[in-house]
C-alpha cells in the first residue's frame, strides 16, 4: 500500500512506499507473554463485515497457531467467523493481531498485511 496522493499526508500508520510497506508488514514483535503481535488500523470502508471477515478467517485458519484479534472493546478468536463479526470492527478501529504457536510470526504478518490491503487478498 503506497501512499501517492501529493495533496494530503498519509495516515500516520501507513507505509510511504513499497519498501516501507514490506517493512510495515514485518513488524510482528513478541510481547511479554510469548505471543507475537502487531497493531494496525482498519481502513476498509465497510470495516470487517461478512465478506472481509470470511476472507480473514479463511486466511487465519491456514495457520496452526492460536490467533486472536483484539479491539478496544473485545478480544475474539480470529478463526471463528461469528465471533469476528460480533466484534463489530469498523473503519478507523485500531486492532491488534496476536498469535502463539509454531507459525505465529508469519500468521501475524500475513493477517496485518491483509487488513492493510483493505482485504484485497494478500
Amino acid at each position: 500500500m503506497a501512499w501517492n496522493n501529493k495533496n494530503t499526508a498519509p495516515p500516520p500508520h501507513a507505509p510511504h512506499s513499497f519498501r516501507d510497506a514490506a517493512n510495515y508488514a514485518n513488524r510482528a514483535v513478541m510481547n511479554h507473554n510469548g505471543r507475537y503481535e502487531a497493531s494496525t488500523v482498519i481502513e476498509n470502508e465497510t470495516g470487517i463485515h461478512a465478506r472481509p471477515a470470511a476472507i480473514f478467517v479463511q486466511k487465519a485458519s491456514k495457520f496452526r497457531s492460536n490467533i486472536q484479534i483484539k479491539s478496544l472493546h473485545k478480544t475474539v478468536d480470529a478463526k471463528n467467523l461469528l465471533m469476528l463479526m460480533s466484534a463489530g470492527l469498523s473503519k478507523g478501529d485500531k486492532v491488534t493481531i496476536s498469535a502463539e504457536g509454531p507459525d505465529a510470526t508469519e500468521a501475524v504478518r500475513q493477517l496485518v498485511a491483509l487488513i492493510d490491503s483493505k482485504f484485497d487478498r494478500v
